[in-house]
């Protein structure tokens, strides 16, 4: 009977299955069951792992950089976009940076299969605008490329941006994103630079770091991410760093004033562990905050310093401060220009020097030695402030003509028949501009290392004599014939190319009143306005420039 009744309840059941995929359901419930409450099972909160996931980290103000020099370099042949900080003095700061910008010109140069040489923009380009742009390494890869100040220069390029992270005592910190878009996927990645105010000098970031500190960092990302994925596993990541991995986040670092450290994971990365629970490589960069007490774990004694540097209510104490006109600036990276002016000083002078200390730019003062003591206090300032005073002979007579003795030293004719000797030819010459150079140096303090032959006049005898290099120019505003206002103006801010030396007159009130033009519509093409000496890379002993190319 009971054989017969459990074969009917038996077909009961499997008449009502759909096959035998359908689940047994037990036909009773034990009566000791009856008074249990069902419990709605919940996935355990993933334990703490001291870090947590893409926390939003807000940057300080650029304007917090106090004494450091926005800079900005743009060539649209290589789709370069480069933004960045330089210190006034030459050091390891600017070494770095620039390093970083030269690796991005780099890595255009190979996919593109051009060479670099600086590029100065259309006069519309809005390149005045430089230095870091506030949140600029955390905006979205998306938003970035579509940004013009922000983007590589053209659709396919590479860029660079920097964001003010922190700054106290001797330290400031920056975040630096480094993107290229030239292969097949676009590459986005963050590096840490941190200067020492006070010798100009940086610190890697992966010098924050004790020898624990790669481990303690990949167990953590790895455990992280893991539990984002509420993989449950209570046992420790057990991977190696990847070595490139790790090196790069590590590089990343940026230590925070509340004593944690904010760490950038680059797109790609993935350990064992992740993969095991099928997570995907990063397809893009995402961030790690350490909490304090686990940073400290990992922190060198280098790093535990900083840590307190940063943490501490000092204001940011400014690099030394260096005049425009004594900057190491590589013009073979930068699109310079030479502004020069002849036939000063005069009551217009100051004006100039006004508008370039305002602009931080530096110019060359080819002085005229009878007006030296005349003017002696603005040519005292054109040293002063940071410019070149060099010579441009005593009486302004064409020293070719001199040299050959066919004019005197009072500018007059010589009787072919009458010419005189070699010697008095040099003598004649040579003491238009010793004369012109001792006078310098009494109202200066510092010799002239060049000089301006008058008219642009001049032949090996006066190179031979001069002992000295003479400067030409390759644009000339003709200023002496009156042109003024936006026709001077056009004469110079679109003409230029990188590597002009540029002819003006300081003595003429059209070139004082366009100054301000000049200048602002030179660096809004992406000019570095310079010396003579920092176009030429150093002056030069001898020989003739009209231009650096």
């Amino acid at each position: 009977m009971m054989r017969q009744s459990l074969a009917v309840a038996m077909s009961v059941v499997l008449a009502g299955l759909p096959g035998w995929l359908e689940p047994w359901v037990p036909a009773f419930t034990p009566t000791e069951w009856a008074d249990i409450d069902a419990v709605e099972w919940h996935a355990p909160e993933p334990q703490e792992t001291g870090a947590t996931i893409d926390e939003p980290l807000h940057p300080l103000d650029p304007a917090t950089a106090n004494g450091f020099v926005p800079s900005r370099i743009v060539n649209g042949s290589l789709g370069l976009n480069a933004r960045f900080l330089m210190t006034p003095a030459s050091g390891d700061h600017n070494s770095v940076t620039l390093d970083l910008v030269r690796s991005l010109i780099g890595d255009a140069e190979k996919a593109t299969d051009k060479q670099y040489s600086p590029e100065a923009q259309d006069t519309t380009a809005g390149l005045n605008d430089r230095g870091c742009v506030e949140g600029s390494t955390f905006s979205p890869l998306g938003e970035v490329l579509r940004d013009p100040a922000l983007a590589p220069a053209k659709h396919e390029g590479v860029s660079m941006s920097c964001d003010v992270m922190a700054a106290a005592s001797t330290l400031l910190v920056q975040r630096i994103r480094l993107i290229n878009t030239l292969g097949e996927k676009p590459v986005d990645r963050v590096v840490t630079v941190i200067t020492d105010t006070s010798r100009a000098t940086t610190v890697p970031a992966k010098h924050l770091w004790n020898d624990e500190g790669p481990r303690i960092v990949w167990q953590a990302i790895t455990e992280t991410l893991r539990h984002e994925a509420r993989g449950l596993s209570l046992m420790p990541p057990q991977s190696e760093p990847d070595e490139a991995l790790i090196e790069a986040i590590l590089g990343s670092a940026v230590p925070l004033t509340d004593g944690a450290l904010h760490l950038t994971i680059p797109q790609g990365f993935q350990t064992p562990e992740l993969e095991a629970l099928g997570v995907e490589p990063l397809a893009e960069a995402r961030t790690l905050k350490l909490t304090p007490e686990v940073a400290a774990t990992a922190l060198s004694e280098t790093g535990q310093s900083i840590m307190a540097a940063i943490n501490s209510e000092d204001s940011l104490l400014a690099p030394d401060a260096v005049l425009p006109g004594k900057r190491d600036i590589d013009c073979s990276l930068f699109a310079c220009v030479a502004l020069t002016y002849d036939d000063g000083p005069s009551a217009l002078t100051p004006t100039i020097l006004d508008a370039l200390r305002d602009h931080g730019a530096s110019a060359s003062f080819f002085m005229v030695g009878s007006r030296v003591e005349s003017y002696a206090a603005a040519a005292k300032r054109v040293v002063t402030d940071g410019h070149l005073a060099l010579n441009h002979s005593w009486s302004h007579l064409d020293l070719s003509k001199l040299a050959a003795g066919t004019i005197d030293a009072n500018g007059d004719a010589t009787d072919p028949d009458d010419l005189p000797s070699e010697e008095d030819r040099k003598k004649a010459v040579d003491r238009e501009l010793s004369r012109t150079s001792k006078a310098i140096v009494a109202a200066t303090g510092v010799a002239p290392t060049a000089f301006r032959p008058p008219y642009g006049a001049y032949d090996d005898a006066v190179l031979k004599i001069a002992k000295m290099p003479a400067i030409l120019w390759d644009v000339d505003t003709e200023d002496w014939k009156g042109v003024a206002g936006d026709d001077l103006v056009s004469s110079i801010v679109p003409v230029a190319r990188p590597g002009s030396i540029v002819l003006q007159h300081d003595i003429h009130d059209s070139s004082a009143a366009t100054i301000e033009q000049v200048l602002d519509g030179l660096e809004n093409r992406g000019f570095m306005v310079v010396n003579v000496g920092q176009l030429l890379g150093g002056m030069p002993a001898s020989g003739a420039y009209s231009s650096s190319r």
